[in-house]
């Protein structure tokens, strides 16, 4: 849904309908107000083709989790949150959580890595929806070695997009989930990366992925 926005109050009040991006920027920029757009970095050649790095870890349904768990076809969204104490992780990521069967329907599917131990992803876990991907990373071993490949800095939570070949397409780090893209932009990759496949009927070839 897209809202009527109102700014300042009194007869002088500028209220426009269904704004673009690009419309709101300027309404908010001419009223003095501070602006900072989300938006993801994308990677293309070589950057891309080269797979990220896979560790073996622990879900509260298999202890020796790997990401060619999810399947050949799966394009995985990776997540890596803070801990089960934040409420902003939480929140941002019951939100993507409500899109997951349109993203089962592209073919794509959310992974949301904790630094906690197997039993706090447990309970996290438990108050998503079934069959939502929880990992338990406690040492943050696989967010320092995705962020390494990314160039991400090791702080903060850190978004990766990848294709079914694990990929890197687009990543965006920030100090907590407030400033990651939101649910509409990630079904928005899922269907491109789907319309990529060639097997899935897509008309846009991908490159073979070289050799990690």
């Amino acid at each position: 849904m897209t809202p009527t926005v109102r700014l300042g109050e009194g007869p002088g009040a500028v209220v426009t309908a269904e704004p673009t991006i690009e419309r709101l920027e300027t309404l908010l920029r001419e009223s003095g107000r501070s602006v900072r757009l989300i938006r993801a970095r994308e990677l293309h050649g070589a950057a891309a083709d080269r797979p990220l790095p896979v560790l073996t870890l622990a879900t509260p349904d298999d202890p020796a989790w790997r990401l060619e768990t999810l399947g050949a076809r799966l394009a995985p969204l990776l997540c890596f949150l803070h801990g089960p104490s934040c409420l902003v992780c939480e929140g941002w990521a019951h939100q993507l959580d409500a899109h997951a069967a349109e993203l089962a329907e592209l073919d794509a599917r959310a992974v949301y890595v904790l630094p906690a131990r197997l039993e706090a992803a447990a309970t996290w876990r438990d108050a998503l929806r079934p069959g939502a991907v929880v990992v338990s990373d406690p040492a943050s071993a696989w967010r320092a070695a995705v962020a390494g490949r990314l160039d991400a800095g090791p702080a903060g939570v850190l978004l990766v997009v990848a294709d079914r070949y694990r990929g890197p397409r687009a990543w965006l780090a920030d100090d907590d989930a407030g400033g990651l893209v939101g649910s509409d932009e990630l079904l928005a990759w899922a269907r491109l990366l789907l319309a990529e496949c060639p097997e899935c009927g897509g008309e846009v070839a991908w490159p073979e992925p070289a050799e990690p």
